[in-house]
């Protein structure tokens, strides 16, 4: 638990300092980018460091394409037959 609490300060002191160059640039877009993908960050390196059960992402890719492959391997599959 010491470690993700050090990995969160950590992780918030590097935000601090990017967020202060990113500021500088007034862009929104860029902002709401550098936030999401921190917290993206930092949930997944918490999440290992405690070693709570990660997805991989072959599985999480696998998962959202499912619906939209599998009836394009059947097509697939049944031009093969013929």
């Amino acid at each position: 638990m010491v470690q993700a609490s050090f990995i969160c300060l950590l992780s918030l002191f590097i935000f601090l300092l990017e967020y202060k160059r990113v500021k500088k640039l007034q862009s929104k877009k860029d902002k709401w980018t550098l936030s999401i993908g921190f917290m993206i960050a930092l949930y997944f390196i918490v999440s290992m460091i405690l070693d709570l059960p990660v997805p991989s992402m072959n599985k999480l890719v696998g998962k959202v394409f499912q619906p939209v492959g599998e009836p394009f391997s059947n097509m697939l599959e049944s031009f093969q037959d013929q």
